[in-house]
């Protein structure tokens, strides 16, 4: 079987945002163009992350404490995007 993951892309009020799942673990991959090293299959993920790069998507990685940092904190581990 391939290798294999998901993202989910969403716009709201004009903004486009990639929840990126395991193929982005930081914010910056997307801001600057950087793959991961130690994805499951690096071709695609470059794909993937030059896409998202390329459209300018706001990148909404699980594993990056600057999502919590960055937007309106609820509680101590959960922040508010929309």
């Amino acid at each position: 079987m391939e290798p294999c993951s998901s993202v989910i892309y969403f716009e709201e009020d004009n903004k486009s945002y990639v929840i990126a799942g395991d193929e982005c673990y930081s914010c910056d991959g997307i801001f600057y163009n950087v793959p991961n090293d130690y994805s499951a299959d690096y071709r695609k993920n470059a794909e993937f992350i030059a896409d998202a790069h390329n459209r300018n998507l706001i990148p909404l990685p699980y594993h990056d404490n600057k999502i919590i940092l960055n937007y309106h904190r609820i509680s101590e581990n959960i922040s508010r995007i929309i």
